[in-house]
C-alpha cells in the first residue's frame, strides 16, 4: 500500500496542501499527513510547530486562528477527510501532545471515518489516550531511525493494546529481523523509490511519485 507523504505527489507541489491531497487521491493513492491544533483546538494539516520553514513567518501553529488558515493556505483536517474516496486510506501523524480539549475535538472528527483512517505518533501517550476512547481505532507507534532493534522488539513483547502497527524509517526497510516481527509495518521512504525492487506487500510512505 502506498501513502503519499504530506500529499507531495510531485516535487514542486506544496506539502500538506489541498491541491496535493486532491491530486494524490484522484490518482488512486492513499494519503499521509500531520496534525497540529490552532487556538480553538481545531486540527489542521501541517507538519512543523511553526510557520518559519513553509511561510517564512515567526509564528507558532498553536497561536493561529481560523482567519490565519486562509492567509497561510493551511487546511483543516475535516476538509481533507471530505476529499477521501471510499477506498482511500488516510494516515494521520499527531505531532503535539494531546490536551483535555483537543483530543475530544480530534476524535469527534476521525471517529466517523475510522475505517479509512489510521492514527500514528512518536508520542506513545497520545496513542494510549486514543485507545481509552476507542478500542477499535487503528493506532501506530512511529520510531525514528536511531531506535535500536531491541527497543523496537520490546514494544512488541509488551503486547501494548494501544499499538496495532509500527511505522519505521527507510533504514529499516529490507531488514530481515524487522521483517520477522509479527506486527504490521509501514515504512517512511520519503523520496521516490524504485517500486519494482520492493515487494508489493510492503506499506510505504513516499513523495514525488509522479514526475
Amino acid at each position: 500500500m502506498i501513502y503519499i507523504h504530506r500529499g507531495k505527489i510531485f516535487r514542486n507541489i506544496k506539502e500538506n496542501s489541498y491541491k496535493g491531497f486532491n491530486l494524490s487521491i484522484n490518482h488512486g493513492f492513499n494519503i499521509e499527513t500531520d496534525v497540529h491544533f490552532i487556538k480553538n483546538n481545531i486540527p489542521v494539516c501541517f507538519h512543523d510547530f511553526d510557520l518559519k520553514r513553509i511561510n517564512k513567518v515567526n509564528k507558532k501553529i498553536k497561536n493561529l486562528n481560523e482567519n490565519d488558515l486562509k492567509k497561510f493556505k493551511i487546511i483543516k483536517l475535516v476538509r481533507l477527510i471530505k476529499l477521501l474516496k471510499k477506498k482511500t486510506r488516510l494516515l494521520v501523524e499527531i505531532k503535539p501532545f494531546f490536551n483535555k480539549k483537543n483530543i475530544y475535538k480530534f476524535y469527534d472528527i476521525v471517529k466517523k471515518n475510522k475505517k479509512n483512517i489510521r492514527l500514528i505518533s512518536f508520542k506513545e501517550k497520545n496513542l494510549q489516550k486514543l485507545r481509552n476512547l476507542d478500542k477499535n481505532i487503528k493506532l501506530g507507534l512511529v520510531f525514528n531511525g536511531n531506535k535500536n532493534l531491541n527497543f523496537i522488539k520490546s514494544k512488541l513483547k509488551q503486547k501494548q493494546k494501544h499499538i496495532n502497527f509500527f511505522v519505521l524509517y527507510k533504514n529499516r526497510l529490507g531488514n530481515k529481523k524487522i521483517d520477522a516481527l509479527n506486527i504490521e509495518k509501514i515504512y517512511y521512504t520519503f523520496k521516490k523509490v524504485d517500486l519494482k525492487k520492493i515487494p508489493k506487500s510492503k506499506n510505504l510512505i513516499i513523495e514525488d511519485i509522479l514526475t
